[in-house]
């Protein structure tokens, strides 16, 4: 029996751990931003699996990624429909926003994970622009996947929190 139970023990601090990472596409170094400016998040298309299109996740996202930004912006607004990258940097020009951010879902996978042992997946893009100058000032990927146990069932869109998060801190952490 004890022969049988060792194996699992290894596996459940695995299953217990949701992971996610970034990836800084194009700048070297992250800027340091002034606190205190206005932020526009474009919503862009919705996220997609094979053959199944997550409606509502392109939503989530712009509102995550203003929600992550609050805390430094004396604004933060995300759009409320679909506008693609240059429709969105125009929409935040013309409303007199100092940032916008652009996301792009490249990945966005929802499984009932208790069922499956499948986890749920996200891959997205996001570019930082200073809207004045029209400025990309960081591009990152944040790719993440749930926990293989999940009490109560954990939603994709709860994998952007804490990455989102700590990427706005580190655009305003002083240097």
């Amino acid at each position: 029996m004890k022969k049988l139970f060792l194996p699992f023990l290894f596996l459940l601090p695995q299953a217990c751990t949701s992971y996610a990472t970034f990836r800084d596409v194009a700048i070297t170094t992250t800027p340091t931003l002034p606190e205190g400016g206005s932020l526009y998040v474009a919503m862009g298309g919705d996220g997609r699996f094979e053959h199944l299109v997550y409606e509502g996740s392109a939503r989530v996202t712009a509102l995550a990624v203003a929600d992550a930004f609050s805390p430094f912006m004396r604004q933060a607004v995300a759009g409320s429909t679909y506008e693609a990258y240059r429709q969105g940097l125009e929409t935040a020009s013309s409303l007199g926003f100092t940032y916008y951010v652009a996301p792009n879902i490249l990945h966005w996978e929802d499984q009932a994970t208790e069922l499956s042992g499948k986890r749920d997946r996200l891959e997205v893009k996001l570019v930082l622009i200073h809207v004045p100058r029209r400025q990309v000032l960081d591009t990152i990927t944040i790719q993440a996947k749930s926990k293989l146990v999940t009490i109560g069932g954990d939603d994709t869109q709860d994998l952007l929190r804490k990455p989102l998060r700590r990427w706005a801190a580190s655009l305003f952490a002083a240097r």
